[in-house]
């Protein structure tokens, strides 16, 4: 593998270990209780039907807006009409509201989220990069509303030289034009690029929609015989693409 002057990072289960499940009850209840303690009453139940159905109807009006198979809404409005819209009334103001929302979403993603931390060698792979004068870029299916925070809390924030989420551009890896647009506004060469990430449908093939080479980590463990299928199912071209079978990030520091 080449050494390349720019690195295009892909976030979660590629530079940080996160496992979140939004079926649990507890979360329903927890969340319901939190929205009550500041006058927004809602049943667990009806609150976790409303969420669903809320984020289903704006991915199909985004979907139909950008004419795009792969939009990305934004979760803060989800939240904010959940709480201007309860089951019963409140006297809470546009701006209490704005407030409250940005609280709710931190909330419930931490309530959601069962473990959160760098993968072994993260940190430090990243700031030897930086330090051999690479410039570092985050592009990740996400919502800013709270990666913003996780990213902070793993010591990520300040690392990148971007940080691209998918909610603040209302579309989502594999649309090349997630990726195009990052590289047209740095005049990105992209022979001397590369997007790393853990994801053979989205990281891999926004990379070679783009005309990049990639660098797969295999962070879940897949055996090269699971790789070799995922790369013929999803059409890749092998030749572009460097595989860490080890998942260790710090392997990309021996090329």
């Amino acid at each position: 593998m080449k050494e390349y002057t720019n690195y295009i990072f892909d976030l979660y289960d590629t530079l940080v270990h996160i496992h979140t499940d939004e079926t649990k009850p507890a979360l329903w209840r927890n969340t319901a209780a939190f929205l009550k303690r500041r006058g927004v009453c809602w049943q667990p139940q009806m609150l976790r039907i409303a969420y669903l159905r809320l984020c289903h109807e704006a991915d199909d009006a985004l979907r139909k807006e950008l004419n795009t198979d792969l939009p990305e809404i934004e979760l803060l409005d989800v939240f904010r009409t959940l709480i201007a819209h309860p089951m019963k009334p409140h006297s809470l103001s546009d701006e209490q509201i704005d407030a409250l929302a940005g609280e709710l979403a931190l909330y419930f993603r931490k309530t959601s989220r069962e473990y959160l931390y760098p993968y072994p060698g993260t940190l430090e792979t990243l700031a030897k990069l930086r330090a051999r004068g690479k410039r570092l870029y985050l592009l990740s299916n996400a919502q800013s509303c709270f990666t913003n925070q996780e990213l902070s809390d793993c010591g990520l924030a300040n690392v990148f030289d971007e940080i691209r989420l998918s909610s603040d551009y209302h579309v989502r890896k594999p649309a090349p034009k997630f990726m195009a647009d990052l590289l047209a506004y740095h005049h990105l060469n992209r022979e001397e690029t590369v997007m790393v990430g853990n994801d053979f449908t989205s990281d891999i093939r926004i990379a070679q929609s783009c005309g990049l080479e990639s660098i797969f980590l295999n962070t879940y463990q897949y055996s090269p015989e699971e790789m070799d299928a995922q790369i013929r199912t999803q059409g890749l071209d092998p030749s572009t693409i460097t595989l860490l079978v080890s998942g260790e990030i710090s392997e990309i520091l021996n090329y």
